[in-house]
């Protein structure tokens, strides 16, 4: 069986923590997607997957950062105490992979306007492509 569609890869011998330390497996990943955790997968089942040998490294599944000024925040003792607006690409390499927002009065309009206009953008796509 040719596994190329499936963009296929088997990370060998990662220590697991999901959240529970699993010891040492190995992850089979399908595009993009873990779809099995085992102490040991065959390389051979897989051909054509790209194999990883992580040495023990760390795995685990993305942080939480459940307190972020996603706009910036405080400001109120002048512009010289604000904090500036968080970037993306700053959360990604610090590992955090999803984050709950700490919404003010005045940042709630714009984030729900830019949500909101993701949504309808997703929903044009959608939509185009038909039932």
């Amino acid at each position: 069986m040719d596994c190329s569609i499936l963009n296929l890869t088997l990370f060998q011998r990662g220590h697991v923590y999901a959240p529970d330390d699993l010891g040492q497996q190995d992850i089979l990943v399908a595009n993009g997607k873990i779809v099995a955790i085992a102490p040991t997968i065959a390389a051979k089942d897989f051909p054509g997957c790209q194999q990883v040998d992580l040495y023990g490294d760390i795995v685990c599944p993305g942080f939480i950062d459940q307190h972020v000024h996603l706009i910036g925040g405080g400001g109120e003792a002048g512009p010289h105490t604000r904090t500036p607006e968080v970037r993306l690409s700053r959360l990604v390499e610090a590992g955090i992979t999803s984050v709950s927002g700490c919404w003010e009065r005045t940042a709630s309009p714009v984030i729900l306007n830019l949500c909101w206009r993701k949504r309808a953008r997703w929903n044009m796509k959608e939509s185009a492509h038909g039932c």
